[in-house]
């Protein structure tokens, strides 16, 4: 505790995973997962995204959860990345978008942790995408590929 009082954002993530999973106290579990993922902490922010759309906190609060959740991917986390790929999917918390379903599953495809699910799905969605969509969500994954990459992720 003492070295998340002192701003370490790795003991911050751990502190909020130990009062989320050991105690259950999701309140205080948001208070550390918020000071880490406000740091930039990708992993802090996946938890975050989780936390809220989760319910432990009262309610569940799919719109917050996926701010945290792009944030996470963004920074090129893999499970923000697969977390806004199935949102996009199945419009949880934003609306459906196949376009932008299909860009983050090809952007886990390449660095995510459920390659081969992420295949199976851009297959599904090339059903649901004409040809020029595809092409277009094809541009976007190397617009978000690129970006990962500026990003240092």
């Amino acid at each position: 505790m003492i070295a998340a009082n002192d701003g370490d954002v790795e003991a911050e993530l751990k502190l909020g995973r130990q009062y989320e999973i050991t105690y259950m106290d999701a309140e205080n579990a948001l208070k550390w997962y918020t000071i880490a993922a406000n740091k930039g902490h990708s992993d802090a922010q996946w938890y975050l995204g989780n936390l809220y759309e989760s319910g432990k906190l009262g309610r569940e609060m799919p719109v917050e959860a996926f701010k945290w959740y792009l944030k996470s991917a963004q920074a090129g986390n893999p499970k923000g990345i697969s977390s806004v790929a199935d949102h996009y999917f199945i419009g949880a918390g934003i609306p459906r978008n196949y376009l932008e379903s299909y860009a983050w599953y090809s952007v886990e495809a390449v660095i995510g942790i459920t390659k081969n699910l992420a295949r199976e799905i851009m297959d599904e969605l090339e059903e649901k995408l004409g040809p020029d969509h595809i092409i277009r969500a094809q541009n976007r994954a190397v617009e978000l590929l690129n970006s990962i990459e500026n990003q240092g992720g």
